[in-house]
């Protein structure tokens, strides 16, 4: 959901369950979702707290408990749902 240009999330009966507070969002995948705030990239989970705090200039999706994230140009690595670095780049 996107309200004043900021997003947030919605339940399945349209009721807003995370305030729109955050500068882009990506849809939830193994329990957490990746947000953006003052162009940096962090993840919440299904509360709408910050479990990882915004630090990396791109993130994506959580598989299997890893998810793939940029630092600066052609600097990917992985990390984990603590937000420590498992596969460096």
């Amino acid at each position: 959901m996107t309200s004043e240009g900021k997003e947030g999330f919605i339940n399945q009966r349209g009721e807003l369950v995370i305030p729109c507070r955050f500068d882009g969002v990506l849809p939830f995948s193994d329990g957490l979702a990746a947000v953006s705030l003052g162009g940096r990239y962090g993840y919440i989970d299904t509360s709408g707290a910050l479990v990882i705090e915004p630090r990396f200039a791109q993130a994506g999706f959580f598989k299997e408990g890893l998810a793939a994230v940029r630092y600066a140009v052609d600097e990917w690595g992985y990390i984990d749902k603590t937000g420590q670095m498992v596969i460096p780049p």
